[in-house]
């Protein structure tokens, strides 16, 4: 049975203006996620459309725009487990620039390493925090 669609309104630094043949304005753009898998719930979305590196924080969806260059994220810090974060893309138009998570601190399906994100917008990705072993697991890309 299709899951009901999820609406997030991300509203992105002036001037901005985008034609994405979904619900816009100037400022504002509507996307509609469908869920696929498992419901990620609890998760808030941070009304803070991100342009620069930051640490994640724990049940939350952060919004990032990488036409300003490419990005690195930290995971959260001491995450129990079960704990999720995750990334939407809302670049908007053409640019090479990635998003990296940088699991160098922690551990990524028991390895130390990193994630890439490709620019394009509604690219998201969402992980989940296993235990102290294995680290971090994707629990849903659109990558």
């Amino acid at each position: 049975m299709p899951q009901d669609p999820v609406i997030i309104n991300i509203t992105l630094p002036p001037p901005k203006v985008v034609n994405l043949g979904v619900a816009t304005t100037q400022k504002t753009v509507t996307l509609e996620v469908i869920k696929h898998g498992p419901a990620v719930s609890g998760n808030a979305v941070d009304p803070v459309v991100r342009t620069a590196g930051f640490t994640a924080q724990v049940r939350t969806i952060h919004a990032v725009d990488l036409t300003g260059g490419p990005m690195t994220i930290l995971p959260p810090v001491a995450p129990a487990t079960g704990d999720e974060f995750g990334m939407l893309d809302v670049t908007l138009g053409e640019t090479p620039n990635r998003v990296t998570i940088d699991f160098s601190g922690a551990k990524i399906l028991g390895r130390v390493d990193s994630y890439e994100m490709h620019a394009r917008v509604g690219n998201a990705v969402t992980f989940v925090y296993l235990n102290a072993a294995s680290g971090w697991g994707i629990l849903s890309s659109s990558n």
